[in-house]
């Protein structure tokens, strides 16, 4: 009895281990960088893609305040916002409809994100997960369409853009110069 009771723990023992296997590498493999910030704001892990991110190691980044990661004019204001946050916390997107959220990094230098939080009740008490993902690349390539677009209104010539040239392709959009020309209402 006691060499079958030693073997179930054994086994129960294995299968925690491989559980908190999978969280680590879940957490740290993430494409995101990740932080588990404590109700009171100070980090309490950060993977390998928040230290790429920020410029900061783990072990500056753990123990320190997640208003670090704000920009100075903000903070006061996040602070609250925490606050208001753990009366109600909920698996969503930071920030408001519209609001450009930006991260500053250990340079100083400060970068644009998305960033959700997910509340997690753990045996120590709530944390909340928070994934920042830097949308750099997605703001410039935004930009240059923005421009791309704005010439292609401003030169006068009827453009028409399509999927292609053969006979399968599909009208995507046209300016203003080609509606007049046309009479083609892209409405």
């Amino acid at each position: 009895r006691t060499l079958r009771t030693f073997a179930l723990a054994a086994v129960a023992q294995m299968v925690r281990d491989k559980n908190q296997k999978r969280y680590h590498d879940l957490f740290e493999f993430a494409p995101d960088a990740l932080l588990m910030i404590e109700p009171a704001g100070m980090i309490v892990m950060a993977n390998r893609r928040a230290e790429a991110l920020f410029g900061w190691s783990r072990t500056e980044l753990v123990g320190s305040s997640v208003d670090q990661l704000v920009p100075a004019p903000d903070r006061s204001r996040h602070a609250s916002l925490r606050e208001a946050y753990l009366k109600t916390p909920i698996l969503r997107p930071m920030g408001l409809p519209g609001e450009d959220l930006r991260a500053v990094l250990k340079d100083g230098s400060m970068i644009p994100v998305e960033i959700s939080l997910s509340p997690m009740e753990l045996e120590t008490g709530l944390m909340v997960a928070v994934s920042v993902r830097d949308i750099s690349e997605r703001r410039e390539n935004q930009r240059a369409l923005d421009l791309r677009n704005q010439a292609i209104e401003a030169t006068g010539l009827g453009v028409m853009i399509t999927t292609g040239l053969n006979d399968d392709c599909r009208l995507i959009d046209v300016n203003r110069a080609f509606e007049t020309l046309t009479v083609y209402d892209k409405t």
